[in-house]
């Protein structure tokens, strides 16, 4: 097929001696674009026939993440083009815990009588932290 035609050339035998044969099976078609920053078309394929376009191999390029969409072409031999993939962002974020210690004191005094009848008295302190 001639540049901006896409297909298969068919051939039909001429119907009487010396006529001519005849051709067939090329479509107008789109051509493949120069890849937008975010694409890669190193696997790109398909068919490109405007009629019947179906293009295909064309993934987001790294760094860049969504889903191909392709328009075919307005006119014979102009690029079709694509769509739908983003650049990716990264966002570093920073978060700080901090953890108190609580100490709480706690003081008890008791008193108590011997049989002496002198009272003796007894502190206890405990400290604990949480």
């Amino acid at each position: 097929c001639a540049s901006g035609y896409a297909g298969r050339v068919r051939y039909s035998v001429c119907p009487v001696s010396g006529q001519p044969y005849s051709v067939s099976g090329c479509q107008e078609a789109c051509s493949v674009p120069t890849p937008p920053i975010g694409y890669d078309f190193s696997q790109a394929g398909g068919t490109l026939a405007i009629e019947s376009f179906a293009p295909s191999g064309v993934v987001c390029a790294p760094g860049y993440l969504g889903e191909v969409r392709y328009a075919v072409c307005d006119s014979k031999g102009a690029p079709y083009s694509v769509s739908g993939c983003e650049e990716t962002t990264t966002t570093i974020t920073s978060s700080i815990t901090s953890t108190s210690t609580t100490a709480s004191t706690t003081s008890s005094t008791a008193s108590s009588s011997t049989s002496s009848g002198t009272s003796s008295s007894t502190t206890s302190s405990s400290t604990s932290s949480s």
